[in-house]
């Protein structure tokens, strides 16, 4: 079965499923150079499944790279990944500005 059928098959794959293939498909388009179908289906993953680091590894790359299409999405995604990183316990020393 390929891999889009896979990911359009809602009575077999759970929501967590969904987004691990639509990262792993976001790694296939990337390695393509289809850089815009891969965001689009890194941000994807996030939305079925906020907790795939992976995904916003990937999406970090980008922004990272200065890849200009990502350039207006660093305000949305900068502070979603601050957010999920307090949820997930790693910010639990407080900020101190000297």
């Amino acid at each position: 079965m390929r891999l889009t059928q896979l990911i359009a098959d809602k009575e077999n794959i759970d929501d967590k499923q969904r987004a691990v293939l639509l990262y792993e498909r976001g790694l296939i388009y990337d390695r393509m150079g289809l850089s815009a179908h891969s965001r689009y289906d890194f941000t994807q993953s996030i939305n079925l499944d906020p907790t795939l680091a992976e995904s916003y590894n990937s999406l970090g790359v980008y922004l990272l790279l200065g890849k200009p299409t990502m350039k207006p999405l660093m305000p949305l995604i900068l502070p979603l990944n601050y957010q999920i990183l307090c949820n997930i316990a790693i910010c639990t020393v407080p900020l101190v500005y000297h």
